[in-house]
């Protein structure tokens, strides 16, 4: 037993109705849902609209029938899910441990350099949002947030104008950027 506040559209349901059918296709009801929704902030669903959706009625028998094999693919989903991440965890520690092995060594035609040394340092810059004739649609602008989890990049979220890119310290290609904030 619980209580809710006014953000929540309860359903009682009868001895007729298993709770987990129910489940299952209200999960499947969300895109009709804020068709009939309204609201300007956010969408509200009325009790009034909520109660009019449709809902496929089956027996009891068959109810139990989908659930217990919505369950069971669920279950066969959630453990290909698990094997697929622990999978990618591996694979992420053998890509770290093959470029420690390469970097690390020890050779005698290496030597240690400072990072100074490579080439030049540049930290970004961020154009004035106060300007806003600096964003536009013609040059990519990076954020940490562009990365991938492999470390590269390709089209930026946001975009710099004409102006905007003439105005701020650029990256020549083929750099190597290096988030320190946020994804390092």
């Amino acid at each position: 037993e619980l209580t809710t506040n006014q953000g929540f559209k309860n359903l009682i349901t009868t001895e007729s109705l298993l709770s987990e059918y129910v489940y299952y296709y209200f999960k499947t009801l969300k895109p009709l849902a804020e068709e009939v929704a309204s609201g300007t902030t956010f969408l509200e669903l009325s009790a009034q609209k909520f109660s009019k959706l449709p809902f496929p009625l089956a027996p009891l028998k068959e109810q139990l029938r989908i659930v217990t094999k919505l369950n069971e693919l669920f279950i066969n989903i959630e453990r290909t899910e698990y094997n697929l991440q622990n999978t990618l965890r591996k694979l992420h520690i053998y890509r770290y441990s093959l470029l420690h092995e390469i970097f690390n060594k020890k050779t005698p035609d290496r030597k240690i350099i400072k990072i100074k040394d490579l080439g030049t340092i540049l930290t970004g810059n961020t154009p004035s949002k106060n300007k806003p004739d600096s964003y536009g649609s013609e040059y990519n602008f990076y954020k940490p947030s562009d990365l991938t989890s492999y470390g590269k990049v390709y089209e930026s979220q946001e975009k710099l104008s004409f102006t905007g890119y003439n105005n701020i310290r650029n990256i020549p290609k083929n750099s190597i950027l290096i988030s320190c904030i946020g994804t390092i």
